[in-house]
């Protein structure tokens, strides 16, 4: 319901900013406008504004909207032209003056989709974690502490945010550090005088599946998944990262399997019914 409702809220702004493009260049070359609507149907709002008595109208079917001109060529409005408005019809303008105003709608959606990426762009992306996915056990990593699921924290004082400040740190500095800095489940660590090896795997698919948000009401919902909860197997099969789910879960589509979770340090085993009707869509992973 709450994603039914984002999506017309989007289409409605869309659809308003569009249709503004162009009620306001009709404004601009002097262009009488009579309605300016976001949707179609039955009106369930009204509102009378400007000089021109435009009537700004929100309609029952909000999937479109429109810009309504004085147009000697409208059927609706062309007996009710006055003289002295007739200057201001729509037909009567210049073809350059109905050419801006028929792309001002489109222009303006660019300029929106362009200044949206700027914003994203100045303010950042989302920046992948810098997760631990492999540790070989034989590895003096491994002896020292480090697991797979652990996030680097710092190395030798410097932040490390992000995958890509790891890579960029190792790529410059020699493989030993004075103090490396993870957290694990909460719960912050220190090694001294650690030593990375080439062992150790960091990568985008690498990381353990958790599921960071689960669709209100949705199937994955009512069998039990929550936010938070890692997924360990299908079946029998273990599932370390996204590439091991992409690869499995195709083999189980109309069929009923059993999914190991761990929820707070607890396993968990959740069935899924072949007739559920379950998609991975329903939630967002990490």
């Amino acid at each position: 319901m709450i994603t039914f409702l984002v999506f017309i809220l989007t289409i409605s702004i869309v659809v308003g900013i569009h249709e503004f493009g162009h009620f306001q260049m009709a404004r601009w070359c002097n262009v009488k406008v009579l309605k300016f609507s976001i949707g179609f149907g039955k009106p369930i709002f009204t509102y009378f504004f400007g000089k021109d008595h435009t009537a700004f109208v929100i309609s029952s079917i909000p999937l479109g909207g429109y810009v309504k001109l004085l147009d000697e060529n409208n059927e609706d409005t062309n007996k009710k032209i006055k003289k002295n408005d007739l200057y201001r019809a729509f037909n009567r303008q210049s073809l350059f003056k109905r050419f801006l105003i028929v792309l001002a709608g489109p222009l303006i959606n660019i300029f929106l989709g362009v200044f949206i990426f700027c914003f994203i762009y100045m303010h950042g992306s989302p920046q992948i974690k810098p997760l631990i996915n492999e540790v070989p056990e034989s590895s003096e990593a491994f002896k020292q502490g480090l697991r797979p699921g652990d996030e680097i924290m710092s190395i030798d004082g410097e932040a490390i945010k992000s995958l890509n400040d790891l890579e960029i740190y190792l790529s410059s500095h020699k493989e030993t550090f004075k103090n490396l800095s993870f957290k694990r489940m909460n719960e912050i660590f220190s090694i001294q005088n650690f030593m990375w090896v080439d062992g150790i795997q960091t990568f985008p698919y690498g990381a353990p599946i958790l599921i960071q948000s689960v669709e209100r009401d949705s199937i994955a919902e009512k069998i039990g998944l929550r936010p938070n909860d890692q997924i360990l197997m299908i079946d029998q099969i273990k599932i370390k990262n996204i590439k091991d789910l992409v690869r499995n879960i195709q083999n189980y589509w109309s069929k009923s399997y059993d999914l190991t979770i761990k929820r707070e340090n607890i396993i968990q085993l959740i069935h899924i019914d072949k007739d559920v009707v379950f998609h991975w869509g329903m939630m967002k992973l990490l």
